[in-house]
């Protein structure tokens, strides 16, 4: 790359950093705020039906039964709930507000040691989770996104690492599995997952743990 490429490139950088970071500040912040400490009516409102419904089932009721249950999830979902279900609705709120974080910068390092261009450009790539409007938009609803694609990215790594390695395969495999806590949003991705050249094992382990 000439000088002068390598220049409009990290100030591209620069600028796409600067960009995400206002918008996390603007947007991202309020967004948990809001989340943690209950401070809209729509405060986690997605994470708290979930909860709801998980607790039904897990008290032999059934969670399809509910009023206003908007979009019911599959029985396997609301297993993945049962440990928010013993808290209680703040405490759940907090505590998904704060796994959430580490989550958007694994996702953001994920990005930041493959993105090309320089240390700005990987400064940019870093700061990619939390720059988007609709990311912000999730937290303060307390969607499942984050956490599903964090999971789904990782089984999807660890699976296309060279070389067999047991560990590594059920580690995927259950990653993949807790990924399909939110089946539409991670559901496509296993076809790629049992393409992978001579890894099928992930994708048995992952079908075996969400069917059990």
């Amino acid at each position: 790359m000439s000088p002068a490429g390598g220049r409009l490139v990290t100030g591209l950088g620069i600028t796409l950093a600067v960009v995400f970071a206002v918008s996390a500040i603007a947007q991202l912040l309020p967004a948990f705020v809001v989340l943690a400490t209950g401070g809209a009516d729509v405060a986690g409102i997605d994470l708290m039906s979930r909860l709801r419904e998980a607790r039904a089932l897990f008290a032999g009721a059934s969670p399809y039964a509910l009023p206003a249950v908007y979009a019911p999830y599959p029985p396997a979902t609301y297993l993945f709930f049962g440990p928010l279900a013993a808290l209680t609705d703040q405490d759940a709120r907090v505590l998904w507000a704060l796994t959430t974080i580490p989550l958007l910068l694994a996702l953001g390092w994920f990005a930041a040691v493959r993105a090309p261009g320089g240390m700005a450009m990987r400064v940019a790539a870093l700061m990619l989770p939390f720059g988007f409007s609709g990311v912000a938009y999730g937290v303060q609803q307390g969607q499942l996104h984050v956490h599903a694609l964090a999971a789904v990215v990782g089984a999807l790594a660890l699976a296309a690492r060279p070389g067999a390695s047991l560990p590594r395969d059920l580690a995927a495999g259950v990653l993949f599995a807790l990924s399909l806590s939110k089946p539409t949003l991670t559901a496509p991705f296993f076809p790629l997952l049992l393409a992978l050249p001579g890894r099928v094992r992930p994708a048995v382990v992952a079908a075996l743990v969400y069917g059990a």
